[in-house]
């Protein structure tokens, strides 16, 4: 069965350049709409970062883009250049801390850009090989402090780069074997992951794992099991959007707070949370922006 991907991104752009044009009102800000007559290669905005040297990368469904503050520069698949970009088909973008760009694709592995030679390393999955990744559709990326990074993906769980060797672990699946949506990183280097079967905390050094799901009775478990969205909160704690409600969880107490449309969600459907300045930013499917 053909599994096709969520085409959502465009809307939650849109709602959080309304919302900044709600701000400008205040500050005067001015916006400038960048698209396919500007140079973008493809409409739909699956990820974006900034780079140590201030260019934005974003990954399209057709290519990846460089926006320099006046132009766009495409890198696209090239059959005829094994250094070229593996796949013009991409989900997720990470900038590492020697600035190199990490693009995540759909079912062509993950590429690593080096800017200064310009060349992409490919990175594939081969079932036969543990040295490899484990899958070739790449969902989340995250770095923790120890010079890893950590590769999410839909269908063969976790795995971990060493960004000063490329050396590829893959955790096992008898330790994770969920499709992984989101990883954000704690200050102690343990992982929290979103995936279609609840919230998971890591321990890599510990090689331990802890589930967090859906419980009808207890109204403390979390709300839904499929994780789309995890940022941190204050005093340690988390924020977690789900496709039914959004959730404020407490690892010391091991409680999650609920929020649904009863408590002024627009939507029980979520795609994505941020924190800003002190402030929850929740992008629904299709019901707007929610502060």
């Amino acid at each position: 069965m053909h599994w096709h991907k969520p085409n959502w991104i465009k809307t939650s752009l849109i709602l959080i350049a309304l919302n900044l044009s709600l701000l400008a009102q205040k500050t005067e800000l001015k916006f400038r709409n960048l698209g396919l007559k500007d140079g973008l290669s493809q409409g739909t905005v699956q990820s974006i970062v900034q780079d140590k040297k201030g260019f934005i990368w974003i990954a399209t469904e057709d290519g990846l883009n460089r926006y320099d503050g006046n132009r766009f520069s495409v890198f696209k698949h090239d059959p005829d250049d094994l250094n070229s970009l593996a796949s013009n088909d991409l989900w997720v973008i990470f900038v590492d801390p020697k600035n190199c760009l990490w693009i995540g694709t759909y079912q062509q592995g993950l590429d690593k850009f080096d800017p200064s030679t310009g060349k992409f390393r490919h990175f594939t999955s081969d079932l036969k090989d543990s040295s490899r990744i484990s899958s070739n559709t790449i969902r989340a990326l995250a770095a923790d402090n120890k010079g890893n990074l950590w590769v999410g993906t839909r269908d063969g769980g976790l795995n971990k780069i060493n960004l000063n060797n490329n050396k590829v672990t893959r955790i096992s699946e008898s330790i994770i074997d969920e499709k992984i949506r989101a990883i954000l990183i704690d200050d102690n280097n343990c992982l929290w992951l979103g995936t279609h079967k609840g919230l998971v905390y890591f321990n890599p050094d510990e090689n331990s794992v802890k589930h967090f799901t859906h419980t009808p009775a207890n109204k403390f478990s979390i709300s839904n099991n499929n994780i789309r969205s995890i940022c941190n909160g204050d005093k340690n704690t988390l924020w977690i959007a789900t496709q039914n409600g959004l959730n404020h969880f407490d690892p010391e107490s091991e409680k999650f707070n609920r929020y649904d449309v009863e408590s002024g969600l627009s939507s029980n459907d979520l795609r994505s949370v941020v924190m800003m300045k002190g402030k929850i930013w929740v992008v629904t499917t299709r019901d707007g922006l929610n502060e």
